[in-house]
């Protein structure tokens, strides 16, 4: 038996706001940041894939993705 879990409509919003304010800061960073985190962390292609698709080096998507992560956090901690 599956156990089917529902949200209440008080946290389905909530949670929505949510992937909104994320999507508002990820669409604030610089353009090597955006692709790189979507790529490799929404559309979960592996490293390889991304460095093929921006034409970069694996060191480079890793290097670009850390900075990419930690500039998001930022802006969504400095934000609440």
């Amino acid at each position: 038996l599956e156990q089917q879990i529902f949200m209440t409509p008080e946290d389905h919003l909530e949670t929505q706001a949510d992937i909104q304010r994320l999507w508002s800061q990820i669409n604030q960073l610089k353009d090597s940041y955006r692709e790189v985190l979507i790529l490799r962390d929404i559309q979960e292609l592996s490293y390889e894939e991304v460095a093929e698709i921006l034409n970069w080096t694996l060191s480079k998507v890793k290097t670009t993705l850390h900075r990419a992560r930690l500039e998001l956090k930022r802006k969504l901690y400095c934000e609440e």
